[in-house]
């Protein structure tokens, strides 16, 4: 998953909040919104780190069963 990406849902995650708080269908104050937008926002990162480290864990994976591959042939 891309930065970029990241960024878009913390964008569009924030802005759901904002409107959701503002247009007067939530019972949330401000102060709760303004921390319902900082855990989205850091969850963007979190998320980034779990993806790399399943591609990591695949990509290990793989080199591993090739390997097997070589020494069985």
């Amino acid at each position: 998953m891309s930065r970029k990406l990241l960024y878009i849902y913390a964008a569009i995650s924030s802005f759901a909040v904002l409107t959701y708080v503002f247009r007067g269908g939530g019972e949330i104050e401000p102060g709760r919104a303004a921390a319902a937008i900082f855990f989205v926002v850091l969850a963007g990162p979190i998320i980034k780190m779990w993806w790399d480290e399943r591609d990591k864990a695949r990509q290990r994976r793989r080199i591993e069963q090739e390997e097997a591959k070589e020494i069985t042939e």
